[in-house]
């Protein structure tokens, strides 16, 4: 198999630790290496040779500079380079010009944390039997709380070797929806991970999404050509991602039940689920020890230089930057794309 790494986004939920110029994959939250150098690393079989980036211009040099940190095999061609962002349907069908039909490729965000990395790639193996039958496969987290942040996915009762057939996505729900959904036992968290054959992947996008299909032919033709791939050619693409431009059509998708201890580090709540806490449930992560606590706890904590103090406090992030501080409930940081919004509509410097 070939792992292609999807590394556009801005993690605008992370803020101000993520940048528009430095976004989260490229930071070390759970350990010494960045989001994307663990993503690339828990899956590698030939030290960097099998690991593909789908990425833009501004992000190529700190991609190529992290991983061939970690896996000296990385080489600058295996960068696929969009000429501006267009969602992930168009970022996927793009990247699948650059393999063989018969290829396998895993598509995999820059962003996910995975605890059992044995467990992950066992169940690769299992998706990749499944894919060699002409499936698209994709892998269904096995809830274990009735989340409303992330999409989901049923399956029917149709085996295919370890997975069924998937009977329909499913929008995020509301909390009630969510509890049934927990207690059905046939729905699984959607975590956006695909492995295909890129062939059998083309056919499928032909059939379904025939609009950006024929835009990837155009592409195709000048790329065959060693014509330059232009941003007039791209923006020819629907901005769509891969769930609704082809996912939720096709009848030949499987789903494997998995539960390898998997999170997608969406913003601060989901962070925090994942870290070392210490015995007051606090994350604290300040250079030189800076933190003085006071009768606080369950805290997320980042800063750089300041000394901090926290005094009766609960459920509280404070995550302080060179040039920015941010103090919210942790139970509020989905609203911190909001604030991102709001700084972007003012050009502010500090996004």
């Amino acid at each position: 198999m070939k792992y292609v790494i999807l590394a556009g986004g801005s993690g605008t939920r992370l803020w101000p630790l993520s940048r528009m110029k430095h976004p989260k994959q490229f930071l070390c939250l759970e350990n010494e290496n960045s989001l994307l150098q663990n993503t690339a690393l828990r899956v590698s079989k030939e030290n960097g040779k099998d690991i593909f980036v789908i990425t833009t211009k501004n992000s190529q040099k700190t991609i190529y500079k992290q991983l061939k940190k970690v896996l000296s095999n990385f080489r600058k061609s295996n960068l696929i380079i969009e000429p501006t962002g267009r969602n992930t349907a168009p970022a996927i069908a793009f990247g699948c010009l650059f393999f063989d039909p018969e290829d396998i490729i895993v598509i995999l965000s820059a962003d996910h944390y995975i605890k059992n990395e044995k467990k992950f790639n066992d169940t690769l193996i299992k998706a990749e039997e499944i894919a060699r039958d002409n499936y698209i496969v994709t892998l269904g987290i096995i809830p274990n709380s009735p989340k409303t942040s992330y999409g989901y996915i049923e399956k029917t009762n149709n085996s295919i070797k370890n997975g069924f057939k998937v009977k329909k996505f499913v929008e995020k729900p509301d909390e009630s929806t969510a509890k049934k959904y927990l207690k059905d036992g046939n729905y699984f968290w959607n975590a956006g991970i695909f492995i295909f054959k890129t062939g059998i992947f083309l056919e499928e996008l032909k059939k379904h999404s025939n609009d950006i299909y024929k835009v990837l032919e155009q592409i195709k033709y000048k790329k065959g050509k060693k014509q330059k791939i232009t941003i007039n050619d791209y923006i020819k693409f629907k901005n769509i991602s891969i769930d609704y431009a082809l996912m939720e059509k096709l009848k030949i998708l499987v789903v494997i039940p998995s539960d390898f201890g998997w999170n997608d580090i969406g913003g601060f709540k989901s962070l925090y689920e994942i870290l070392d806490k210490d015995k007051y449930n606090n994350i604290i992560k300040i250079k030189n020890n800076n933190f003085i606590n006071v009768n606080s706890k369950n805290l997320m904590v980042f800063g750089e230089n300041r000394k901090i103090i926290a005094i009766d406090l609960e459920n509280i992030s404070i995550i302080d930057t060179r040039d920015a501080l941010l103090i919210t409930n942790t139970n509020s940081t989905e609203k911190i794309k909001e604030v991102v919004e709001y700084l972007k509509k003012n050009n502010s410097k500090e996004i």
